[in-house]
């Protein structure tokens, strides 16, 4: 079975990897650079009071858009897609007056995930995986600005685990509506870690195809599988490590959190303490499937070489007997006789003899139980 098909059957295929820019040394701090090969930024806002049945959904094309709803709205949520338009980022920072760094941070890819208190806003990283047709695609760094009634959250390309939160906030459902930014935020980070699950469930219904195939047809290429599984799986516990981490802060915040959601808070820390374990759990099996495939490869060429010793076995008196009666030494100068040589049924009989030893060395092994069962 080819790798690429292996890939493809286990959800698997890793789609090009995406040019992460880190910062170079002795550059100065704060400075915001273009990610190569961004997406073209796209720029919603949700907005809504919790005394209003109603709620604005809509696009903007500028950051002054933003500003002026968020004096007119009791809590606002802007979410930009693509990060292809510097200035309109760079714009969004100076305007809401974010922090140099974590403005930096934002157009830097390999984050891991974390929350950082500039006093007037807090500033949070989390990582958000995707499941797509072609495989499990890297995870995605979503940054998060919070501040008095604004929540901004920042993609790196279409497509999220928030669609749920929106249809809340569209059919005003649950307490949602009724809160404000720091509840937002809970939200959609709760809504980024759940995503986790569904990936972490194919996981474990793939490793159960695993073990079936190495041990039906144990081929040389499982190996890059089972590599490729283990890396997967350790890239989403290191992230699920970070996030308890940094929920853990954010626990630890009194400035930040509220009375009233710190129960949702701690449920959001022990469903990142969950995929941490379902995570490593999945990963010690995979690296036991190594010794599973090892151990169905030797079982495999034993029986292969069983086969050929037998056959070997069987075929060694047959070749004593041929190679008896095919010295053709002259009986006619030689005290010693061969009388069968001269024997008309001399042929088929050594034949016979020949057959019935084959038989009867594959009925002595067939009894001992080294064929058949």
């Amino acid at each position: 079975m080819k790798r690429k098909h292996l890939l493809q059957k286990y959800n698997l295929l890793k789609r090009t990897p995406r040019r992460q820019t880190r910062t170079a040394a002795g550059v100065k701090p704060g400075v915001i650079e273009a990610v190569p090969e961004a997406q073209e930024t796209v720029m919603t806002v949700m907005a809504y009071d919790s005394n209003e049945k109603d709620i604005l959904e809509t696009v903007v094309t500028s950051i002054d858009e933003v500003a002026k709803l968020a004096k007119k709205w009791n809590t606002v949520w802007l979410n930009i897609t693509g990060l292809k338009d510097v200035d309109a980022i760079t714009t969004m920072g100076k305007t809401f007056a974010f922090h140099d760094l974590a403005m930096e941070d934002v157009m830097k890819l390999h984050q891991r995930p974390k929350a950082e208190d500039y006093k007037d806003h807090t500033y949070i990283v989390v990582r958000m995986p995707h499941n797509s047709p072609e495989g499990l695609a890297e995870l995605e760094q979503v940054s998060m600005f919070i501040k008095e009634n604004l929540v901004i959250t920042i993609q790196e390309h279409d497509g999220d685990s928030f669609e749920r939160i929106r249809e809340r906030l569209r059919e005003g459902k649950g307490r949602i509506r009724g809160t404000g930014a720091e509840y937002l935020a809970y939200a959609l980070i709760d809504a980024t870690v759940d995503s986790y699950f569904p990936i972490l469930d194919a996981f474990a219904d793939n490793l159960d195809s695993m073990e079936d195939d190495i041990l039906n047809n144990p081929s040389e290429d499982m190996l890059q599988v089972i590599h490729t599984v283990k890396n997967q799986l350790q890239t989403m516990r290191r992230s699920a490590w970070f996030t308890r981490d940094m929920l853990s802060s954010l626990l630890r915040d009194e400035n930040f959190i509220t009375e009233k959601s710190e129960n949702f808070w701690r449920d959001c820390y022990d469903h990142a303490i969950q995929i941490m374990d379902m995570a490593e759990t999945f990963r010690e099996r995979a690296s036991g499937m190594t010794d599973l495939y090892m151990s169905a490869v030797s079982h495999k060429m034993n029986e292969v070489m069983k086969v050929l010793t037998l056959f070997a076995t069987i075929f060694m008196p047959l070749g004593f007997l041929a190679g008896i009666y095919g010295m053709n030494f002259n009986n006619e100068v030689s005290e010693w006789n061969m009388p069968e040589l001269q024997w008309a049924y001399g042929y088929p009989t050594l034949l016979g003899v020949m057959v019935l030893a084959a038989c009867g060395m594959i009925a002595y092994f067939r009894i001992k139980g080294w064929i058949g069962k």
